[in-house]
C-alpha cells in the first residue's frame, strides 16, 4: 500500500496521539470520580469546509476540542474512541484467534483432569457447567456483585492447578471492583479507575504502584498481568461501551509498564466471555463465546493472560529491571549491534520520553549507559507504519550531518502487530474495521538525551536552536521534510560542543522525501502529521474555509514550528530554566480544535508587542524578546503567501508558479532565520557586557569586581530584572510561586534564596546555606557563592541598615 492511500493516522505525535498532545499542557482538573464530568466535554469544531478535496498521505481523525489535560473517565473514553477511530476490528464468529492461543500452557488431557478434580469446587462435570449463578434459577434478577466472588474463585482454581512451585507465588487473583487504581498522565492527576478482577504480578517488569490504593493490597496498573471486566448477561450493555472501558485499563497498563507490546483483557459474564486484544495498531475483539461450552479455550486464556512467562503477556524481555522491596532500582537494555548483542545499563529507571497514546507510533526513549566507556546514549523504540520509509533510512542518509543526532546502531523488524493477531482474517480482509501493520524498530542514538527544555542560560538556548535549524537545513538538502519538529525532537549538545553541534534535531518518524513522486504542488497538507502544539498555522487550517486547497507540508512549516518551540519555551520558562505556568494564549495551541488553534497562531504571528509583555520583560533579556518579534515578522508574510496560494485551485498555472517561486527561496529563508539567531546571540553577549560594565562603574571600588575564571554570570542577581527593582523584588517573586510547581535554579540563586528548587524527577536538595526567613546572609552569598565582595547597599536596592546603639 502506498503512502498516499487512505489509512489510519500515523500519529505518535499526530492526531492519533491526541492523548499525548492533550496531556502535556498545564491545566489541571482534579477528579476522583468514576462517573461522567459535571460539564459535558466539548466537541471538536472545524469550520464549514468548502469543496476541498480529502487530504491525502497519512489519514487523520478529527481534532479534539479539549478543555483539560486531566480528563475524567467518561471524557477520557471519548478521547480514546476518537483515537482508535476506524482501527477497531471485530472478529467474525468463525475466527480461531482465541482458540489458537496458549496451547502449551494446558493440554486437552490436563484440562480434562482439572474438570474432574475441581468438580466439587468450581465445575460441575455432570451438567458440564461452571458453578456460577444462573439467572433462570434465581428468584429475582441479580447484579454484578453476585458473580464477583464465584468468578474470582474460578480463576483462582485455574491458576492454583496449573501454576505450581515458584510460579504459584508470582500471580495473585484480587477482587478490585472497589479499589481505586490511580492513573499516570503527563502531569499529576487524581484520576483512577476500578477493574473488577485483577491479576497481581511479581517479576522483573513489575513494581508496586506509584500511589498505594487505600486498601493497602498493593496492586495497580504497574504490577497487573491482566484484568477482567464483569457484566451480567441479561443487563443491557453495548460492546463499544465495554470496549472503551477496558481500553482505559489497557492504556494505563501500556503507560505504567513501558515495555509492553500488547495488552489482552477478558470480558466475563455468567454465561459468556470475550477477548479484547490491544496493540499499537488498535484493537481487535472476538464475538461472545460460551464460557461453559468453550471450556478449553477459556482456561487457556486465563492461564495465558496470567502467565509467569512475561513474553506471553506482551512484555519486551530485552528491557528488564532489578527490584528491591517491590520497586525497580536498576535495569538493563539489550539490543543487537550487527551480529552481536550489546547490553546497556539503564541510566533512568523510567523512559526519558514516551507518548501516552494507546495506539500509533508510540515512541519511547530510554537513556542508557555503556559501562565499558561510560558514555550515555539514547535508545528509541518506535512502531512504524508498514510501507512508510523508515526513520532508519533517513538517518543513514544523514550520517555525518552537523546539527543532526547520529545513529550508532539499529534493529529492524523487532516485532510486527500482524504477528500478534488473527493472521487468517487479516489476510482475507473479512474483519470489519481497518488494520494496518506496524513494525517495531529500535535505534541507538549518539546523544545524552537532554531536551532543549533543559537549557540553563539564554545563550545555550539560542545556540542550540540555531544549530538545530542548521541541521534542519542539512535535512532539506537531502529533499527530506521533517514534519515533526517539537520541543522533544530538539536535543542539547554536549556541554563543550562546538558551534554546529550545540543543538541536535532527531525524530524522523514522520519525515518524507519530496521528489517527483511526491511534489508539494500536487499534495494537500497533512492535517496531523506532527504535533498540534507546534504545527504551522496553515497545516491546522488545511481543508477549511481559511485554506480550502492547502499545499503540502514544506520546509516553511518546519521553520514555523521552530518559532513555536521557541515561543513555548520562553513563555513557560525564565532565562535560567525556572518553570512557570504556560501562558493562556500558548496553551490554546494545544487544547483548542485544529481550526481554532490555527487561527490563534495566525494572530500570534501578527503580534509585535512582546517587548511590553510583563512576563517576558521580567524573565528574559531584551535580545531574546526582540528575537521573537523578528521571527514573527519574518514568518507572518510567508504564512500569508501560503494562505493566498491555498485559495487557488490545484492545477492552475498561477498556483503552480507561486509555489515554485516560494520554494526557490529556500536558501534565502534559511539564511535569514539563522542570521536572526546569530544576531540575537551577539546582542545577548553585548547586553551581558553592558550590565557588567554598569555594575563595575557604579561600584565605589570597581577594581574589586574582577571577572571570574568561570563563565560570566549573566545577568548578576542584583542587576536583574532590568527595571532595577533589585533583590527584594526577585525574592518576592520567587516566594510567591506556587509550591506545587516544579522549579529549577542555578546553585548560586538556589543557595541565595534558600529554596530547594528542582527539575522533573530530580530529588529536591536541602538548602545548604543557613537562612533567616529564607534569605542567607548577604556577605556569605557574595563572597562564598559568587566570589565577589559585598556590593554597596545602593547597588542592591536595599535600605541602609540602622546604626547600632552602643551601651
Amino acid at each position: 500500500m502506498s503512502e498516499s492511500d487512505t489509512r489510519p493516522q500515523d500519529g505518535a505525535s499526530g492526531s492519533i496521539d491526541i492523548l499525548s498532545s492533550l496531556l502535556r499542557s498545564t491545566i489541571l482538573r482534579k477528579s476522583t470520580a468514576k462517573g461522567p464530568p459535571t460539564t459535558p466535554p466539548p466537541t471538536a469544531s472545524r469550520k464549514p469546509q468548502s469543496n476541498a478535496p480529502e487530504p491525502l498521505d497519512t489519514p487523520h481523525h478529527d481534532s479534539v476540542d479539549q478543555s483539560s489535560i486531566d480528563p475524567v473517565l467518561e471524557e477520557l473514553k471519548g478521547i480514546i474512541e476518537k483515537e482508535l477511530g476506524r482501527s477497531i476490528v471485530q472478529l467474525p464468529e468463525d475466527s480461531k484467534f482465541a482458540s489458537s492461543l496458549y496451547h502449551r500452557l494446558a493440554s486437552a488431557s490436563e484440562i480434562k483432569v482439572f474438570r474432574v478434580l475441581e468438580e466439587t469446587e468450581v465445575y460441575n462435570t455432570e451438567c458440564k457447567r461452571w458453578n456460577l449463578p444462573r439467572e433462570s434459577t434465581s428468584p429475582k434478577p441479580f447484579l454484578e456483585a453476585a458473580i464477583y466472588e464465584p468468578l474470582a474463585n474460578m480463576i483462582k482454581a485455574i491458576l492454583s492447578r496449573f501454576q505450581t512451585g515458584a510460579n504459584a507465588r508470582k500471580r495473585e487473583v484480587v477482587d478490585t471492583h472497589l479499589m481505586n487504581m490511580y492513573h499516570k498522565e503527563a502531569v499529576a492527576t487524581n484520576t483512577f479507575s476500578r477493574p473488577d478482577i485483577s491479576i497481581k504480578a511479581k517479576g522483573p517488569s513489575f513494581q508496586l504502584p506509584h500511589r498505594e490504593p487505600p486498601s493497602g493490597v498493593g496492586v495497580g496498573f504497574s504490577n497487573m498481568a491482566t484484568c477482567f471486566e464483569i457484566k451480567v448477561q441479561s443487563q443491557s450493555w453495548a460492546p463499544m461501551k465495554v470496549l472503551l472501558q477496558v481500553a482505559v485499563y489497557a492504556r494505563q497498563i501500556f503507560i505504567q509498564q513501558p515495555n509492553r507490546q500488547f495488552v489482552r483483557v477478558l470480558l466475563l459474564t455468567e454465561e459468556t466471555f470475550r477477548l479484547f486484544h490491544f496493540d499499537r495498531s488498535g484493537v481487535q475483539y472476538t464475538q461472545d463465546m460460551n464460557i461453559h461450552e468453550e471450556t478449553d479455550t477459556f482456561i487457556r486464556l486465563v492461564l495465558g493472560l496470567s502467565s509467569c512467562e512475561e513474553s506471553d503477556l506482551g512484555l519486551d524481555k530485552s528491557i528488564q529491571w532489578k527490584r528491591k522491596k517491590g520497586l525497580k532500582v536498576s535495569g538493563f537494555l539489550k539490543t543487537r549491534n550487527g551480529d552481536s548483542i550489546k547490553t546497556y545499563q539503564l541510566a533512568n529507571i523510567e523512559p526519558i520520553f514516551s507518548h501516552f497514546n494507546l495506539c500509533g507510533r508510540s515512541g519511547t526513549c530510554w537513556s542508557v549507559l555503556d559501562l565499558a566507556t561510560g558514555k550515555k546514549y539514547v535508545v528509541k523504540d518506535t512502531w512504524e507504519l508498514e510501507g512508510r520509509v523508515s526513520e532508519i533510512v533517513h538517518m543513514k542518509e544523514l550520517k555525518g550531518a552537523a546539527g543532526v543526532v547520529q545513529m550508532v546502531s539499529y534493529e529492524e523488524k523487532r516485532n510486527e502487530t500482524k504477528c500478534l493477531r488473527d493472521l487468517e482474517h487479516i489476510a482475507s480482509g473479512l474483519s470489519p474495521g481497518e488494520f494496518h501493520n506496524r513494525i517495531l524498530m529500535r535505534v541507538v542514538l549518539d546523544s545524552h538525551g537532554r531536551s532543549i527544555k533543559e537549557f540553563n542560560s539564554p545563550a545555550q538556548l539560542l545556540g542550540a536552536l540555531s544549530d538545530a535549524i542548521s541541521g534542519l537545513e542539512q535535512i532539506s538538502e537531502h529533499s527530506i521534510i521533517h514534519r515533526g519538529v517539537t520541543a522533544h525532537s530538539i536535543l542539547l549538545g554536549q556541554a563543550d560542543a562546538d558551534v554546529g553541534y550545540r543543538g541536535l534535531i532527531f525524530d524522523f518518524e514522520m519525515s518524507v522525501v519530496m521528489d517527483a513522486q511526491r511534489p508539494i504542488l500536487t499534495e494537500f497538507a497533512n492535517l496531523k502529521s506532527g504535533c498540534q502544539m507546534y504545527d504551522s498555522a496553515m497545516i491546522l487550517l488545511a481543508a477549511t474555509s481559511r485554506a480550502p486547497y492547502s499545499i503540502g507540508h514544506s520546509y516553511l512549516d518546519d521553520l514555523e514550528a521552530f518559532a513555536y518551540v521557541y515561543a513555548h519555551i520562553i513563555y513557560e520558562y525564565d532565562r535560567d530554566g525556572t518553570r512557570y505556568g504556560v501562558d493562556t494564549a500558548i496553551r490554546k495551541w494545544e487544547l483548542e480544535s485544529g481550526y481554532d488553534a490555527g487561527m490563534f497562531k495566525e494572530g500570534f504571528l501578527a503580534r509585535r508587542d512582546f517587548m511590553r509583555d510583563e512576563n517576558l520583560r521580567d524573565r528574559w533579556p531584551r535580545a531574546c524578546r526582540e528575537l521573537l518579534i523578528q521571527l514573527c515578522a519574518m514568518l507572518e508574510p510567508l504564512h500569508k503567501k501560503k494562505i493566498h496560494i491555498c485559495h487557488q485551485k490545484p492545477g492552475s498555472k498561477s498556483r503552480t508558479n507561486q509555489v515554485q517561486r516560494l520554494m526557490k527561496q529556500k536558501d534565502q529563508h534559511y539564511q535569514s532565520i539563522k542570521k536572526l539567531f546569530d544576531d540575537a546571540i551577539v546582542a545577548l553577549a553585548r547586553e551581558e557586557e553592558e550590565i557588567l560594565q554598569s555594575l563595575l562603574s557604579s561600584s565605589s571600588d570597581g577594581s574589586q569586581y574582577q571577572r571570574r575564571s568561570s563563565p560570566a554570570i549573566f545577568p548578576l542577581p542584583w542587576a536583574w530584572p532590568p527595571n532595577n527593582r533589585g533583590i527584594p523584588a526577585l525574592i518576592q517573586s520567587q516566594q510567591s510561586k506556587r509550591p506545587s510547581e516544579d522549579f529549577f535554579e542555578p546553585d548560586a540563586k538556589r543557595q541565595y534564596l534558600g529554596v530547594p528548587f528542582r527539575r522533573d524527577n530530580e530529588p529536591s536538595p536541602e538548602p545548604t546555606t543557613p537562612t533567616v526567613g529564607g534569605i542567607p546572609p548577604q556577605e556569605d552569598f557574595f563572597t562564598r557563592v559568587l566570589g565577589l565582595p559585598e556590593p554597596p547597599a545602593e547597588i542592591l536596592g536595599l535600605p541602609e541598615p540602622p546604626e547600632e546603639d552602643h551601651i
